[in-house]
């Protein structure tokens, strides 16, 4: 009699040894879920691989993760979190020389102070730069060492969607002190070097230190590049005020767009706020004033130049803004 290892059963007709449709692949899994063979048997998964619990809920919650990368979510996701909850995940890489970089692919909740993640960067509760992520955090958050510690809370009245993050591992540099990312080019010989986002590049006086490509109070001629908020994506200065001047060629337009905006909210827009003018200074006609967290539509002016000024008032600050424009024929 032939038989079939854990997961297969015979099939008298071809006489080959197949798959077991077991429950899940007889009757499809609940959306957010996927059916995976697990010691012989088909079952329905939680996204981040883990099993439902006997109310057929993800529970993702104080987790110890020692793999180079994975994935972390709040429990149910993105069906709804659990009210009145407290989870934690403690990441620890084996080796020394790495450092851990989470990032949010999905995050929705009700928000500071009343649901939120809260990221400990080396897991010392004394670290100052742990952070309450309140909001949609799009920029990866990265440890200074191979640990870190992130925790979720949230209070007893509204729910939501919840978040999914994914962590990842990588070998630090040894000898430069980077004031963004760095990456190791060789082990034997070691070789290594400072790298900026693509708004940025490195001093030429300071291999190791970032810039902004356009800075604050620049006239811009190039035909194309970024437009970002000092400290983007972390958050700008207080009572800052900050312009750009984009000048074409006769017969262009200026086009801005944005991937990124996450301003004070106020009415009228009266605290922070990003304002564009059809011309080459604050006085030309103005096409609009942007504030709060929706990201604007495209803003193309009527000629050859355009007037971006940014100010912030002496209270809040959020993570800004991040925006491209292309200086494009009529």
């Amino acid at each position: 009699v032939c038989s079939c290892n854990p997961g297969y059963v015979y099939n008298t007709s071809s006489l080959t040894c197949q798959v077991d449709a077991t429950d899940c692949l007889r009757t499809p899994c609940p959306p957010y879920r996927k059916c995976q063979q697990v010691n012989g048997k088909y079952e329905c998964m939680c996204f981040n691989g883990l099993r439902e619990d006997s109310n057929h809920t993800c529970i993702d919650c104080n987790r110890t993760l020692t793999e180079n990368s994975g994935y972390i979510m709040s429990s149910n996701y993105p069906l709804g979190y659990q009210n009145s909850s407290y989870c934690t995940w403690n990441i620890t890489i084996n080796d020394p020389q790495t450092v851990v970089e989470l990032r949010f692919i999905d995050y929705v909740v009700e928000g500071c102070p009343y649901d939120y993640a809260k990221v400990n960067n080396d897991n010392s509760s004394l670290d100052p730069r742990n952070s309450m992520i309140c909001d949609n955090w799009r920029t990866p958050v990265t440890s200074k060492r191979n640990s870190m510690s992130i925790s979720f809370i949230s209070d007893k009245t509204v729910s939501s969607k919840g978040f999914l993050a994914y962590y990842t591992s990588y070998l630090t540099c040894k000898r430069k002190n980077c004031s963004h990312s760095c990456t190791v080019l060789s082990s034997s010989p070691w070789s290594e070097k400072c790298q900026c986002p693509d708004w940025m590049t490195l001093d030429r006086l300071n291999d190791s230190n970032c810039v902004n490509i356009n800075a604050c109070n620049t006239t811009i001629t190039k035909p194309n590049g970024y437009i970002v908020s000092s400290n983007y994506p972390e958050k700008y200065p207080l009572n800052l005020k900050c312009f750009w001047k984009i000048q074409g060629d006769q017969n262009t337009t200026v086009k801005i767009s944005f991937s990124d905006f996450i301003l004070e909210t106020s009415n009228n827009c009266t605290f922070d706020y990003l304002e564009f003018r059809d011309g080459r200074n604050e006085t030309s006609p103005l096409i609009k004033r942007y504030c709060g967290k929706n990201v604007p539509s495209n803003i193309t002016s009527s000629g050859n130049s355009m007037y971006i000024l940014f100010k912030s008032d002496d209270t809040v600050s959020y993570q800004g803004f991040k925006g491209t424009y292309i200086i494009q024929a009529k």
